[in-house]
């Protein structure tokens, strides 16, 4: 096993509560790994690139500020073909990158029913393109920005005990990569843009033991830049039931693009979960199962599940890929009690292959 293998997946989160009184901080960090591959104007490209996260934050009354820091990796390999291949001095080679990012980020409470946050940040690195002999070798600086900020107002606020809710949430992004110009390598500029404005709607009905919230949601949305351009929109919905005295949660979840201006730019996803948290004791068992199609997410996550700076943007093809993820564990009192161990493992399936995780 690689250390990159070891690493992937891998996450942590340190906190500390706060008495009331003072700032309440935490620590945390993560590796993400992502694919790419597409062909544009006699280009093709495919890799990898894993990215590592390391973030610090301070919460106290209605601010919560940090500074998350990346450095991702790439590697992966090119081809030219046609005119852009006749126009070379050699059709196919490797691609190499590295960049180092830092990301501050602040959240402010404004009130009880508005939240708002935002998101900026800067990155450096090093661009190497090999000619597929190995004769050739060009590196260049490698550069990236980018800012995002956004909000959430609830407009009609549930009652105690469960209720109608309705909110209305908002985000921007803005993303630029650049590479400089050297002997034998262009250089390249890149922006992408997003703006969004969501309607998001919910109910919690009790069901048995447990909560029972059908949710539904319509967004609005404009893409700009050098991707897929125009406006389009999103419908998604939900289901969850939860149970907080057995610990168990069960959700599905299902999002479309229904329209968008780009011709053949298309997103959808199905995704359902199956959870049993044992709680704040960890004592017990633990279970999480996972299956989904697609993209069944609206993308808030993306900001720091992208590979790179281009993940940001959407793609010009859709493939609806499919993903089964579970893990099982069971917290035992260790120490006389004072420290809880549990022993997990995991099994994650999906059409780049199968990984198993033993922890």
């Amino acid at each position: 096993m690689t250390g990159r293998e070891f690493l992937l997946g891998s996450s942590f989160h340190l906190a500390t509560t706060g008495d009331g009184t003072g700032p309440a901080f935490a620590a945390w960090g993560r590796v993400a790994t992502g694919g790419f591959d597409g062909e544009a104007d006699g280009v093709r490209l495919d890799g990898d690139v894993t990215t590592g996260f390391l973030g610090a934050d301070v919460a106290r009354g209605r601010w919560l500020a940090g500074t998350a820091f990346a450095v991702s990796r790439g590697k992966g390999t090119f081809g030219l073909t046609g005119t852009a291949a006749d126009e070379s001095a050699f059709g196919e080679g490797e691609i190499e990158s590295t960049l180092t990012s830092v990301l501050p980020y602040a959240r402010l409470r404004l009130n009880d029913r508005v939240t708002a946050w935002g998101l900026a940040g800067a990155g450096r690195g090093r661009l190497t393109l090999s000619e597929e002999n190995g004769t050739e070798r060009h590196e260049a600086d490698l550069a990236m920005t980018l800012a995002a900020a956004g909000g959430r107002g609830t407009l009609i606020l549930a009652p105690e005990g469960g209720g109608f809710e309705l909110a209305l949430r908002t985000d921007a992004l803005w993303v630029r990569t650049t590479s400089e110009s050297v002997p034998g390598l262009a250089g390249a500029k890149a922006d992408a843009t997003r703006l969004r404005l969501i309607l998001d709607a919910s109910r919690a009905f009790a069901l048995g033991a447990g909560t029972l919230t059908p949710s539904l949601e319509v967004g609005l949305r404009h893409d700009g830049g050098d991707a897929e351009t125009g406006a389009g929109v999103e419908i998604g919905a939900g289901l969850g039931w939860a149970d907080p005295a057995s610990g168990v949660t069960l959700a599905a979840r299902a999002r479309w693009l229904a329209a968008h201006e780009a011709r053949g730019y298309e997103e959808w996803g199905v995704s359902g979960s199956v959870r049993i948290d044992p709680g704040a004791s960890g004592l017990g068992l633990s279970l999480m199962l996972a299956p989904s199609v697609g993209n069944a997410s609206s993308g808030t996550g993306t900001l720091w599940s992208a590979a790179d700076a281009r993940g940001l943007a959407p793609g010009g093809t859709f493939e609806a890929g499919r993903r089964l993820d579970a893990e099982v564990g069971y917290g035992l009192a260790l120490f006389g009690g004072g420290f809880t161990g549990t022993p997990h493992g995991g099994l994650l399936l999906s059409e780049g292959g199968r990984e198993v995780r033993l922890g």
